[in-house]
């Protein structure tokens, strides 16, 4: 799924930029607006706490992530920034891996942040 950037000149504070219903639920991508700019985006499940992703990842998600054509993730930035975005959703073991790349026009997709969301047990 490729989602888009909050606007620029938007109001200051906690911004949604977008979200996509997913089988986990509503997935939703935020952003820290400071001065109009948008900065640090960063992915929610309402009623779940999303956690970091331990690495070493599982080989089904580097798998996966060559297939999707991202390429390789390498260290978290301090901040996500772009003005596209792609999430990557890939199952191993007992967790979900949510992936964010961030893109800026023209440019490669890079690797923001990836995060677990736990599976309820049957």
């Amino acid at each position: 799924m490729i989602l888009s950037g909050v606007a620029d000149g938007s109001v200051d504070g906690h911004q949604q930029a977008g979200f996509y219903k997913s089988q986990l639920g509503r997935l939703e991508l935020h952003a820290e607006v400071t001065s109009g700019t948008a900065h640090d985006y960063s992915l929610s499940l309402p009623g779940q706490n999303l956690t970091p992703a331990p690495r070493p990842w599982p080989k089904t998600v580097i798998a996966c992530l060559k297939a999707k054509g991202v390429g390789g993730a390498g260290h978290e930035p301090a901040e996500c920034r772009g003005d596209r975005f792609k999430v990557i959703m890939t199952r191993a073991a007992s967790a979900q891996y949510l992936l964010l790349y961030a893109m800026t026009k023209p440019g490669p997709w890079r690797f923001c942040r990836a995060q677990l969301a736990l599976r309820a047990a049957p």
